[in-house]
């Protein structure tokens, strides 16, 4: 699965070093824990969607060959 990965995660972890994104803007709000739990469990989900979707494409072309 990693070969099939490794261009796609390439690409997103060389976009941020270009990036300038880096910039701090500062907070009114204050933190809510609850709405950090939310993001970081949608951001675990969207990762094991993708890996879902790779393995799946994976099995699409092994099948093909």
């Amino acid at each position: 699965m990693g070969a099939f990965t490794a261009p796609l995660v390439l690409l997103l972890q060389g976009l941020p070093l270009i990036a300038p994104i880096d910039t701090r803007h500062p907070v009114s709000v204050p933190a809510n824990s609850w709405l950090e739990f939310h993001a970081s469990m949608s951001l675990v989900a969207y990762g094991a969607f993708a890996l879902a979707c790779i393995a799946g494409v994976m099995y699409l072309v092994q099948e093909r060959n």
